[in-house]
């Protein structure tokens, strides 16, 4: 496998990139590289593992059209991130918006269906319980 050479453990970064693909489709073989051209070893969050390239290998090898889509169903973000990816809107955005082509527009819209996703499936910890008995 070959690794990125630099400052920090990109190696470990880019298996990241290829591994983590929670809805069970096959990453590349050893034989070719391990980030696709463009892709960045970069990391979405901060103290988490996901880097940039989940981006470009969910658009490219497990169909993904829509942030919702990447956060939940590609990476699991939603479940898994405290603020559900919120932090990464910005560069998950940007990202998919060059491998589909989205105009800014699009990028606007995108991130408010996600942020509006987001608040409507959090509405639960506003309810009041009542228990009758």
């Amino acid at each position: 496998m070959s690794c990125i050479a630099g400052p920090t453990d990109y190696c470990h970064q880019a298996r990241l990139a290829t591994w983590l693909t929670p809805t069970g489709s096959t990453p590349p073989g050893s034989s070719s590289s391990v980030l696709p051209t463009g892709a960045s070893s970069s990391s979405l969050l901060q103290g988490r593992p996901e880097i940039l390239a989940q981006v470009h290998w969910a658009v490219e090898h497990e169909f993904a059209t829509h942030l919702e889509d990447f956060f939940v169903r590609r990476t699991q973000r939603y479940y898994r991130d405290a603020n559900h990816g919120l932090g990464a809107l910005a560069p998950v955005t940007s990202s998919m918006a060059k491998l589909l082509n989205w105009s800014s527009a699009e990028c606007v819209a995108q991130r408010a269906e996600y942020r509006d996703f987001v608040t409507l499936h959090q509405q639960w910890k506003k309810a009041t319980v009542v228990v009758d008995g």
